[in-house]
């Protein structure tokens, strides 16, 4: 049991966040007095903790903040991987990252504060593969570099140079933060799963990634920030957090597939499609679309990028208590509860896919491309090309009448997914409409018996 007192009254801000509002319950479980501070805090915390509403970019919020305060856990940040974004977007991130950091700093100080601990990022050093490597790795350099990478590390510099005689600082290097009500990764991860695309290793899946467990994420702050001090061994100094077992994505998720009762990916795709498809996506960002998938997260995926935790061990006398099966089983629970509220788009076997999308792409292309109905047809004979044009036209006119069939009477049920059958219909036709009229059969079913009424025929729609 850590002895928390020596830290004195304790601000963490980004408390609304999931590790913020950890580290505040462990804080307050300490009987240490906490500020919360963030611009927004939906969680319910310890009654005793002082809640401050306010954004690290307004300068008096955060001076109100600090005022009385002995030590700082700042954990307030964006996360942004995008590589490509409009000026402004960029702007805003570097002014909660880098700005939010150095407002921090400066209003710590001048309030006499003692204690300063960062949480930074493994991808402050990631801009290629690492296996291994300790806190001697430089910062990330090798362009393209995205905007939480830059932001974050340009910020973990401020706070280690700030480190000095009375005013103490570290920073954690965490890897992918887990554990029951997660709100990115896992939610994230089991919609992919419901909908039916985790089914691939993109690039074999061999690249190992770190991850920590959330208990033994707080756990590493506040041996940090006791850490800090006259003969502090961790002051100015940063150090990479994790479970000491790296694994790639698809074998760490993979207890996740099984508990949806789903089998984990095993049949390799390469990378580079999704390079071109993640390069793309990020152009979107101009126009208003956040990308479905960044260049970093596709590197992360691909490639090595884990640490050694030796330095933690010793200068923090921390060592990880969940590894990745005991935090898999903590969340396992949780899991099928999220899974359970997650509104979900059925999807037709796999088989549908690859019959109907190339074969649309084909008539499509023999239908209004010359060049590709010459050479097609100087191998095999084929109706007239008017004829291929009005089988396309045919085919465009069902499956957006179905489509939009689709939307309408998912909409009219009240499915929030209506836009997603909607879509899908339009891609495939009658395979996903017939499952979407399942599906609204058996809510009708469920409904009738719910009201104890009589079931509605096999032939009700």
């Amino acid at each position: 049991m850590l002895d928390l007192q020596a830290l004195g009254r304790c601000l963490v801000t980004g408390a609304g966040g999931y590790l913020g509002r950890n580290l505040v319950a462990a804080l307050a479980r300490g009987g240490v007095p906490v500020r919360a501070f963030d611009r927004r805090i939906d969680v319910a915390l310890p009654d005793a903790v002082d809640v401050q509403i306010g954004d690290v970019r307004d300068d008096e919020a955060v001076s109100r903040a600090c005022v009385g305060i002995d030590t700082v856990f700042h954990c307030a940040a964006i996360i942004d991987t995008r590589t490509r974004a409009p000026e402004r977007e960029r702007a805003f991130v570097r002014d909660v990252n880098v700005g939010g950091t150095q407002r921090v700093l400066e209003a710590a100080r001048a309030a006499g504060a003692t204690r300063l601990v960062l949480t930074s990022s493994v991808n402050v050093v990631v801009d290629r593969a690492y296996a291994g490597a300790d806190e001697s790795v430089p910062y990330a350099s090798l362009p393209p570099l995205d905007l939480y990478t830059e932001s974050k590390a340009a910020a973990e510099k401020l706070v280690l140079e700030a480190s000095s005689e009375g005013f103490f600082t570290t920073a954690l290097r965490p890897g992918g933060i887990y554990g029951p009500g997660e709100p990115t990764h896992f939610p994230r991860v089991v919609r992919e799963i419901l909908r039916g695309l985790y089914v691939v290793r993109v690039g074999g899946g061999h690249g190992k990634a770190d991850n920590v467990y959330i208990d033994d994420l707080v756990d590493a702050h506040l041996r940090a920030a006791l850490a800090l001090g006259p003969d502090g061994r961790a002051n100015g100094r940063a150090y990479f957090i994790s479970d000491g077992a790296p694994m790639s994505y698809f074998d760490f998720f993979a207890p996740t597939a099984v508990a949806l009762g789903k089998k984990p990916p095993t049949i390799g795709f390469p990378a580079w499609p999704l390079r071109v498809a993640a390069a793309g996506a990020e152009w979107l960002s101009f126009v208003g679309v956040h990308p479905f998938l960044t260049r970093m997260e596709l590197f992360k995926l691909v490639h090595d990028h884990w640490f050694s935790i030796a330095a933690a061990e010793r200068d923090l006398g921390w060592r990880p208590r969940f590894g990745p099966t005991e935090g898999m089983a903590e969340c396992e629970p949780w899991v099928r509860e999220l899974a359970a509220t997650m509104p979900r788009v059925r999807r037709p076997h796999w088989g549908w896919w690859l019959a109907i999308l190339p074969g649309l792409a084909l008539t499509f292309a023999l239908a209004f491309s010359p060049t590709a109905y010459a050479a097609f047809t100087a191998h095999v004979p084929l109706f007239p090309r008017s004829v291929v044009i009005g089988i396309a036209l045919a085919a465009l006119a069902a499956h957006v009448g179905e489509a939009a069939f689709a939307f309408t009477k998912a909409k009219r049920a009240g499915l929030p997914t209506a836009a997603g059958w909607g879509l899908q219909t339009l891609a495939l036709g009658y395979p996903s409409l017939r499952l979407l009229l399942r599906e609204l059969d058996e809510r009708q079913r469920a409904s009738a018996e719910r009201a104890g009424g009589e079931p509605p025929s096999e032939d009700s729609a």
